[in-house]
């Protein structure tokens, strides 16, 4: 999944997000 707008996310990659 990738996701560009998360929580304290500085670089935009495709990463998961944390909850």
């Amino acid at each position: 999944i990738r996701v560009m707008s998360g929580k304290g996310s500085k670089r935009s990659v495709w990463t998961k997000p944390r909850l």
